[in-house]
């Protein structure tokens, strides 16, 4: 069996109307990484389900395609700019155009997403997502603690495909040793805002 060309990718990607079809597409895009297919999946996130009340498993479609985001990022400029921007929760004060169906989770929801971004961008092995995890532990600002997990996570993620030394996602019980290893700092800042606020 030949493997789908390109174009071909690219064309199930924008016939697919669903977020979760979108994101099984996105994972084989991902594996071609180029600017223009980082473009066809950021529009995804800020233009594709405007004022649209999105499930559990619709957002979790749209967390996948902020990771395959972030493996575009090694390559891709622009997934790499957009993750950077995105890690702000006010980038998606301004940008985000859907709805949780619970609202409960309103509140809580540009900070995940902001965390999701970072982590991605830690994937990519930029060296910007340590300039904004450090940004955030010199100053979370109020609303975010929720992104005290996801900013311990992109250091993990980013220390593993710069360095190798953070956990794989394959491997048993290497989030552990990395959060008592080189990670201790992070796991430690992390526990220490969830207590104080």
């Amino acid at each position: 069996m030949v493997a789908p060309r390109v174009s071909e990718l690219v064309s199930l990607y924008q016939k697919s109307e669903g977020i979760v079809d979108k994101a099984k597409h996105s994972d084989e895009l991902a594996g071609t990484p180029d600017d223009s297919r980082a473009a066809i999946l950021i529009q995804t996130h800020t233009r594709d389900f405007r004022d649209r009340r999105l499930t559990l498993e619709e957002k979790a479609g749209l967390y996948r395609l902020i990771f395959n985001l972030g493996r575009m990022a090694k390559r891709s400029d622009v997934a790499a700019m957009f993750l950077e921007r995105a890690s702000r929760p006010v980038f998606w004060d301004q940008k985000r155009s859907w709805k949780n169906d619970d609202d409960r989770f309103e509140n809580d929801q540009n900070p995940v997403l902001a965390g999701q971004c970072l982590m991605a961008l830690g994937l990519s092995g930029r060296a910007v997502a340590m300039d904004i995890a450090n940004d955030y532990a010199m100053n979370l600002p109020e609303g975010t603690i929720p992104m005290a997990g996801a900013i311990v996570t992109a250091v993990s993620k980013f220390d593993r495909a710069t360095f190798g030394v953070g956990p794989r996602e394959d491997s048993e019980n290497t989030f552990s040793n990395w959060a008592k290893g080189a990670g201790r700092k992070w796991v430690e800042w992390a526990d220490c805002v969830v207590r104080v606020r």
